[in-house]
This record gives structure tokens, C-alpha cells and sequence, in this order.
């Protein structure tokens, strides 16, 4: 299906200008909300010593430490957006419903990614 390109995405698509671009796209996109805790990796001191409190030393502590789980309840938002932006609101034989995906289902689905490594 077609759809004629909006203002916006003619500007980007014709302009070599990458300072330009992005001053389109984040006009379109709107300022980003930070998140409430900010990133806060401590270096090691010494080999095999680290300043890191008891409690992150797991995997996924570390891994929250880089992507907070307030980031996943974004995807799922903005992918449910897009899902009922472009898919037909009628649906053939060949379509199932589609069904609001969560933060919990992100979250698995990135824990799945990790865990095959791609």
C-alpha cells in the first residue's frame, strides 16, 4: 500500500545536510522525557575489584544499569501505536487480531534476542 510521503519526510529525503536532518526529525519526534535515574557506571580500582555494590553484580542488574525497564513500557507504547496506524482495522482470513503487547513481552522478546546471541 502507498501512501504519499508527508512534508516533513520530503525535507529529509532532500537534504544532504545532516545537522539539518535532525533538526527536522526531532521537530517531528518532539523533545525526548529523560529518565529519572541517571546512568551511573563506577570504574573498577584495581583488577578484579570492583566499586559496583553487592547487588549488581548479577547480569541483569548490569543490564538494567543500561537499559531501564521504564524503556520497555516506551516500546510497547509506541510499537501498539504503530501496529494501529498501519495495519487494516478490517482483517481477512490470512490476519489474526492484533493484540496490545506489554513492557513484560518486550522484555522477553530482548531476553530472547540476547539469549540467541543476535
Amino acid at each position: 500500500h502507498s501512501k504519499e510521503k508527508e512534508e516533513w519526510q520530503r525535507q529529509v529525503e532532500s537534504t544532504q545536510n545532516k545537522p539539518k536532518k535532525l533538526q527536522i526529525l526531532t521537530e517531528q519526534i518532539g523533545l525526548h522525557q529523560p529518565y529519572l535515574e541517571k546512568l551511573n557506571v563506577p570504574i573498577p580500582y584495581a583488577l578484579g575489584q570492583s566499586k559496583l555494590p553487592a547487588y549488581v553484580h548479577k547480569p541483569i542488574d548490569l543490564f538494567y544499569r543500561f537499559i531501564p525497564k521504564e524503556l520497555f513500557a516506551d516500546i510497547a507504547e509506541h510499537t501498539n501505536k504503530y501496529a494501529f496506524k498501519e495495519r487494516p482495522q478490517e482483517f481477512d482470513q490470512n490476519q489474526r487480531e492484533w493484540i496490545d503487547v506489554t513492557a513484560t513481552d518486550i522484555g522477553g522478546y530482548i531476553g530472547a534476542l540476547l539469549l540467541i546471541s543476535v
